[in-house]
């Protein structure tokens, strides 16, 4: 995988991206208590090993929905 790195092709790039929205549950949902905490993520060892062995970018991008208004994180 390596080799992918090196190809001398500047125009081929992937790119991993991830958008995630928040907002606050409606007060009607019984089960939101139940429901797993979303906030925090990570990417072990090996998944960043092939983002860098293969020159991928990678893009997150969060928007906080709670308010009203969207907002980029």
């Amino acid at each position: 995988m390596r080799q992918l790195n090196r190809e001398p092709e500047a125009g081929n790039v992937a790119v991993l991206q991830i958008v995630r929205y928040f907002r606050r549950p409606a007060s009607s949902d019984r089960n939101a208590a139940a429901r797993p905490n979303l906030f925090g993520w990570r990417l072990d060892r090996e998944m960043l090993n092939f983002l860098a062995d293969t020159g991928t970018v990678l893009d997150v991008d969060e928007y906080d929905m709670t308010s009203g208004a969207a907002s980029a994180s």
